[in-house]
């Protein structure tokens, strides 16, 4: 992620009661452990993804996943219903 965009999401959260925690999660991570499983172990309440791809395991996941997320520099489908600005 942009430290651009990092260091204005940070400042965003400061201002709120949320946390900003980074994950770095590859590929053998996502097969591993489903997105559902990932964010209730971590008591995850919303995400920011970046990087992942059409093919990754967790993208697919993202349509069914009752969590608030914001996708930076990602192809999403519009069957996912969500707001896309470029």
């Amino acid at each position: 992620m942009p430290l651009e965009i990092l260091g204005g999401v940070i400042e965003a959260l400061d201002k709120t009661e949320y946390e900003f925690v980074f994950y770095a999660v590859n590929g053998r991570k996502q097969k591993m452990k489903s997105l559902k499983q990932f964010c209730g172990e971590r008591d995850i309440s919303g995400l920011i993804i970046q990087g992942l791809t059409t093919e990754d395991p967790y993208y697919h996941e993202l349509k069914r996943l009752d969590v608030p997320t914001v996708a930076i520099d990602m192809t999403v489908k519009k069957r996912f219903g969500w707001k896309c600005i470029n």
